[in-house]
C-alpha cells in the first residue's frame, strides 16, 4: 500500500511538471512579425494589374463602339432631326461657330431609282412623245425613171417632217432638202396613216432644209382633227443632263420615240454663211436618220441635221433659235440670201495676238458664189455691211438674212497688202446668179 502511495505521488508531481512546462510554452510563443515591404509589393502588383485592365478595356471599347452603334442602326432619323430642330432654340453666333467646327458623320441618302420608278419615268416620257407625234409626218419622195428595157418605174425615198405652221388653206411642213431634191412628187403620211400629195414651197441646199405644204381640202376631217402644229420652245435652259425626246425617224423607223439626255451644249457647226449653235445627245441614230428634239414639255427645241457635226452615231441638233429666220423665209417661198462664204469671228484676243483687224475673217469662198463673183478672197476681214459695223460671225449672218432679194449689199473688207491692211468696198446685188 505504501508503495502505491509513493507511485501516485511521483505520478502527480510528474503531471504538475508537464502542466507547468506546457504553460511555459504557451506563454513564450510570439506572433510572427508583419513584413510590410512584401505587403506593399503585393499592393503595387494588384494596382498595376487593375490599371492595365482599365486601359485595355477603354481601348477596346473605343475601337468597337462605333462599329457596334452603326451595326445596330443607332443613327438619327430624319424625322427626329426635324422635330429636334423645331423644338430647339436658334443658336447664337458663337454657338454656330462652335458647331461648325464639329464634323458629324454625314447621313447618306441613296438616290438610286428602282426598276419600277425607272419604268414609270420611261412610260411618262413615251406618252409625251406620243402626244407630240401628232405633229410628225412621213415624207415620201417619188422619182420616175426607166430601166434598161425602157420600162418606167418609181423609186422612193423616205424621211420625216414636222408640221410647223398653217393658214386657212394649208399646213406647212419642215423637212430635209436632200429628201425632196430632184423628186417628181412628194407625199405626206400623217399619224393616222392617211396620205396626201404635197408641193415644195422653198428649199435651200446650204442649210439642208426645205418647207413643203399640203392642202387642207385634200385631208380627211378625221385627219384634220388628229394632227397638231409643233410648239417651239427655247433651248436657253438646255444644259448637259437635260432629258430630251427624239421624234421622227432617227433610226429610220417612222414615228419613233427615243429618249436620252443632252451631253454637250457648247458645240458649234459651220455651214455656208452661218455658224450654228448645236447640242449633242446620247441618243443613237444612223446616217439617214431625221427628226426633231423636244423637251419634257413637248416643245420642239432642235432639228436633227445629219452630217452637220462629227459626233458619230448619236443625234446632234441645231437649236431653233438659229433656224427660225431661215424657216420663215422658206415658208414664204423666198430664197435664203447667201454669199457663199465660210467665216469666223476675229476676237480682240486673236486680233492682238496675230496683229489683225477685228471683224469677221473669210476662211473660204465657194466657187461661182456671189462672194467669189464679187471678188472676195480668203483672208479678207469683213468690217462693215450696209453701214453697220460687223464684229462677229453671228452678226454677219443676221445682217445677210435681213437683206431682201434684189437689194444691193455694200460691204467693206480689210485686205492685207504690202503696206498692211487697207479698206476695200464691194457692191453686191443679192439674188443675182
Amino acid at each position: 500500500m505504501h508503495f502505491l502511495l509513493i507511485i501516485k505521488k511521483v505520478f502527480l508531481e510528474r503531471y504538475r511538471m508537464d502542466e507547468n512546462k506546457n504553460e511555459f510554452v504557451r506563454e513564450t510563443i510570439k506572433d510572427k512579425p508583419i513584413n510590410r515591404k512584401k505587403i506593399y509589393r503585393k499592393f503595387l502588383v494588384a494596382a498595376g494589374s487593375a490599371i492595365c485592365f482599365a486601359v485595355i478595356f477603354c481601348a477596346i471599347t473605343a475601337l468597337l463602339l462605333p462599329h457596334l452603334l452603326k451595326r445596330r442602326g443607332l443613327m438619327l432619323a430624319e424625322a427626329d432631326t426635324q422635330t429636334a430642330t423645331e423644338t430647339q432654340p436658334q443658336p447664337t453666333q458663337t454657338q454656330v461657330q462652335e458647331t461648325q467646327t464639329q464634323k458629324p458623320d454625314p447621313v447618306v441618302v441613296d438616290p438610286t431609282l428602282s426598276l419600277e420608278d425607272y419604268q414609270k419615268l420611261q412610260t411618262q416620257l413615251y406618252k409625251i412623245g406620243q402626244t407630240a407625234n401628232k405633229s410628225i409626218v412621213v415624207i415620201t419622195s417619188v422619182t420616175n425613171d426607166t430601166d434598161w428595157f425602157n420600162d418606167s418605174y418609181e423609186s422612193e425615198g423616205e424621211g420625216s417632217g414636222v408640221i410647223i405652221s398653217e393658214n386657212s388653206k394649208v399646213f406647212y411642213i419642215l423637212t430635209e432638202q436632200k429628201l425632196i431634191h430632184g423628186s417628181d412628187g412628194v407625199r405626206v403620211t400623217f399619224i393616222d396613216n392617211t396620205t396626201v400629195d404635197a408641193q415644195v414651197i422653198g428649199a435651200d441646199k446650204n442649210i439642208g432644209l426645205a418647207v413643203i405644204a399640203v392642202k387642207k381640202d385634200d385631208m380627211q376631217d378625221t385627219t384634220l382633227g388628229r394632227v397638231a402644229i409643233a410648239q417651239t420652245g427655247s433651248a436657253a435652259s438646255v444644259t448637259p443632263g437635260t432629258i430630251v425626246i427624239a421624234l421622227g425617224s432617227p433610226l429610220g423607223s417612222s414615228f419613233s420615240v427615243l429618249t436620252g439626255t443632252v451631253t454637250a451644249t457648247n458645240l458649234e457647226a459651220s455651214i455656208v454663211d452661218h455658224n450654228f449653235k448645236v447640242f449633242s445627245t446620247d441618243i443613237v441614230s444612223n446616217s439617214s436618220g431625221s427628226g426633231i428634239l423636244i423637251n419634257t414639255d413637248g416643245e420642239m427645241i432642235g432639228v436633227v441635221m445629219q452630217g452637220i457635226s462629227d459626233e458619230g452615231n448619236t443625234i446632234t441638233a441645231v437649236t431653233m433659235t438659229n433656224l427660225e429666220t431661215m424657216i420663215d423665209l422658206l415658208t414664204g417661198g423666198k430664197t435664203i440670201p447667201s454669199l457663199g462664204l465660210s467665216v469666223s469671228t476675229v476676237t480682240s484676243k486673236i486680233a492682238n495676238e496675230y496683229n489683225l483687224p477685228t471683224g469677221v475673217y473669210i476662211k473660204s469662198v465657194q466657187m461661182e458664189s456671189l462672194g467669189a463673183k464679187a471678188g472676195l478672197q480668203v483672208g479678207d476681214i469683213i468690217t462693215q455691211m450696209n453701214g453697220e459695223e460687223i464684229t462677229t460671225a453671228d452678226q454677219y449672218g443676221e445682217v445677210l438674212l435681213a437683206i431682201e432679194q434684189g437689194s444691193t449689199l455694200n460691204m467693206v473688207v480689210q485686205r492685207k497688202g504690202a503696206d498692211g491692211y487697207a479698206d476695200i468696198t464691194y457692191k453686191i446685188t443679192i439674188g443675182e446668179k
